[in-house]
């Protein structure tokens, strides 16, 4: 279970690049600045990918390495994000 463990402690490390993410995006859109095509459609993926980690999480009967790509996918996701809107983890 020490995995399993690692892998909900990496969840919610980026659950505050998630608020973050989502705050950031939020000022974008209600401003004059022209946001690229592909930082939104990123962040829109790194959402989905989000939201289907906590689904695994939750879910008791899901397997570690299930857990560990939808974890590593939402990593590399808010990689590309951090870099391109320059956010903190």
């Amino acid at each position: 279970m020490k995995k399993e463990e690692n892998l909900k402690a990496c969840y919610n490390f980026l659950s505050t690049f998630a608020e973050n993410l989502d705050s950031v995006m939020h000022d974008q859109l209600f401003s004059e600045k022209n946001i690229d095509p592909k930082v939104t459609g990123n962040a829109r993926a790194f959402f989905h990918l989000y939201a289907f980690a906590k689904q695994l999480l939750d879910n008791g009967n899901s397997s570690t390495a299930d857990i560990d790509v939808a974890i590593n996918n939402l990593t590399t996701s808010a990689d590309f994000l951090r870099e391109k809107l320059r956010l903190e983890y």
